[in-house]
């Protein structure tokens, strides 16, 4: 009866120490993935807060005073240029920029870009007529689908631009000029017609 007694309660201290290994067990586990979840959070709210460091930087665009002046001009030569001959416009779908002559920073070219895309109401890329060529969308018979701009300018005096300036659209659809002026009113940069000899092909 003793040894009977003996060998029940030695089951029962094992049944005992087993359930408590497997609790700590089972704890182990869950605390290593507690660690890793706390780990994956602090990953995420990391890169949530280099991300949103990264948008400010970007979202805040500051331009220089000569950029801000480059901006003004180039968007006084588009507004003159693009509606010349607005025959030339028609049945468009996309406006090439060409920008080889162009002395511009990228942001100002950027939001050039944009500038003629909001005016326009169409696409705009960066291509030259040789790369349209290249692309078939130029042939002998000039553009079908879109019309191709092509600018330049220097600086004359403190207020005075000079620039050329084409909008091509075939080899008997073309306009701009070679030598204009745009200068500085106050605060607005403006094209004389007057002091501008067009050129039409």
């Amino acid at each position: 009866m003793g040894r009977k007694m003996a060998a029940v309660l030695c089951v029962a201290l094992c049944t005992v120490w087993m359930t408590a290994c497997g609790g700590l067990q089972a704890g182990g586990v869950h605390l290593k993935e507690s660690r890793q979840n706390v780990s994956e959070s602090s990953t995420n709210a990391s890169a949530l807060k280099e991300g949103s460091e990264s948008d400010a930087v970007l979202g805040e665009v500051v331009l220089s005073e000569q950029e801000q002046e480059d901006l003004a001009v180039v968007k006084a030569i588009f507004d003159w240029l693009y509606p010349l001959d607005d025959a030339l416009n028609e049945g468009i779908e996309w406006i090439a920029l060409d920008t080889t002559e162009l002395e511009i920073s990228d942001v100002v070219k950027k939001q050039l870009f944009e500038y003629i895309g909001e005016q326009s109401g169409f696409s705009v890329r960066e291509s030259t007529a040789q790369e349209l060529k290249d692309e078939g969308l130029l042939g002998e018979q000039g553009i079908r689908t879109g019309i191709l701009l092509t600018m330049s300018m220097q600086a004359e005096e403190a207020d005075t631009r000079r620039f050329s300036a084409e909008k091509y659209r075939s080899p008997l659809g073309a306009i701009g000029v070679n030598d204009g002026i745009v200068q500085r009113d106050g605060t607005v940069w403006k094209i004389d017609d007057k002091q501008i000899r067009v050129f039409i092909s």
